[in-house]
C-alpha cells in the first residue's frame, strides 16, 4: 500500500478577505488526535496536512498534474507532480505565525538527491498560517494558536527550487 493518495476530489477553494487568502480547516477535521494539544487546537499533523492541501490546490490551479500526495510529515516528498513533461517532487513544511515552515539542511539535501535519482526537480513550499480572527483583532498571543474552527491567513510565495552547488556548476 502506498503512502500517497491519488489526485482526488477538489479541496475547498480559499476565499479572499481583505486582500489575503484564507483557508478553513474543514479538510483536516477528520484526522486523528495525538499529543497534548487542546481539543480545539490543530495537532502538528493536522497543521502540516492543511499546508499540503494548500500547496496541492495551488499547484493544480497553476497547471501541475498531481500524481500523488502524502500528508504525512515524516515522508518526503509530500507532493509528486508533472508539468511540461518534467517530474517534480515538492517538500511542504507548515508553520504557525510567527514561525514559518522549516526544512533543515541535511533533510533538504537528502530530498534533492532523492529527486535527482528519480529524474525529478525538487521544490520547497514554505507555508505560514495566521489565525484570521486573532490577526483581525490584533491579538498576537492568539495568532500562535491554530484553532480548528478558525479560518487562516496564508503566507505562501510559491515553490522554491532546491538544488546543490555541484549541480549548478555541472549544468545538470
Amino acid at each position: 500500500m502506498s503512502i500517497f493518495e491519488g489526485a482526488g476530489p477538489d479541496f475547498p477553494a480559499p476565499r479572499d478577505r481583505k486582500g489575503a487568502t484564507i483557508m478553513t480547516t474543514a479538510t483536516t477535521r477528520t484526522m486523528s488526535r495525538s499529543g497534548p494539544e487542546s481539543a480545539d487546537s490543530l495537532s502538528p499533523a493536522e497543521l502540516h496536512a492543511c499546508g499540503v492541501d494548500i500547496v496541492r490546490q495551488w499547484m493544480e490551479q497553476d497547471g501541475f498534474r498531481i500524481l500523488g500526495v502524502c500528508r504525512l510529515h515524516r515522508y518526503n516528498p509530500q507532493i509528486i507532480a508533472k508539468r511540461e513533461g518534467q517530474l517534480r517532487h515538492v517538500i511542504v513544511r507548515t508553520g504557525i505565525h510567527p514561525c514559518p515552515g522549516f526544512l533543515g539542511n541535511e533533510e533538504g539535501l537528502a530530498c534533492v538527491e532523492h529527486a535527482a535519482k528519480c529524474g525529478a526537480l525538487c521544490y520547497f513550499a514554505n507555508i505560514t498560517l495566521v489565525p484570521a480572527a486573532a490577526a483581525d483583532g490584533g491579538d498576537e498571543g492568539a495568532m500562535r494558536q491554530p484553532l480548528q474552527a478558525a479560518g487562516f491567513y496564508v503566507s505562501f510565495d510559491g515553490l522554491k527550487i532546491m538544488t546543490t552547488a555541484e549541480r549548478i556548476g555541472s549544468g545538470s
